[in-house]
């Protein structure tokens, strides 16, 4: 494993340590640190099955979707942002995020012939946050190097 691999695991495991030790209540450790949190989250439900993925269940205490698309931009991946937005606005309910069956009845309707990916989802999401995983390693471990850089003290044990 290459060494920002490394770091990046160590990263995660001292945030969502710290944020264990305040039951799991973002509004109770540094933004940086949830902002991390909420990236590395989210890319990784992306990562393995797409937007679809990110949306089939229910976050814990079932957070807005803005919250995702706040931390995109925080680091700086607009598109990323934007692509989730579109995804989110994209669902004929409001407050998508509290209801899951609805979400789920909605991508079931959307999904094309064969069990293909959700079309709509799929096409914001390979604009930016279905990036192959080689690429995501790179903008994620330039953004974890420069927040290191930055906050690199709310990451210590």
């Amino acid at each position: 494993m290459a060494s920002i691999e490394k770091r990046i695991d160590k990263a995660a495991e001292i945030a969502f340590n710290k944020l264990e030790k305040v039951n799991f209540n973002f509004s109770k450790i540094p933004v940086p640190i949830a902002t991390f949190i909420r990236v590395y989250s989210a890319q990784g439900q992306i990562d393995n099955g797409g937007l679809e993925h990110f949306f089939e269940s229910d976050w814990p205490k079932k957070p807005t979707y803005k919250v995702f698309i706040d931390a995109y931009n925080k680091i700086g991946s607009i598109e990323s942002a934007y692509a989730l937005q579109e995804a989110v606005d994209s669902f004929p309910i409001d407050n998508p995020h509290r209801n899951i069956n609805a979400r789920n009845l909605f991508m079931d309707q959307c999904r094309v012939p064969d069990d293909f990916p959700i079309e709509e989802f799929s096409e914001e999401g390979l604009l930016a946050t279905d990036f192959p995983v080689e690429d995501w390693d790179d903008i994620l471990c330039g953004i974890l190097q420069n927040m290191l850089k930055k906050i690199g003290q709310y990451f210590t044990t």
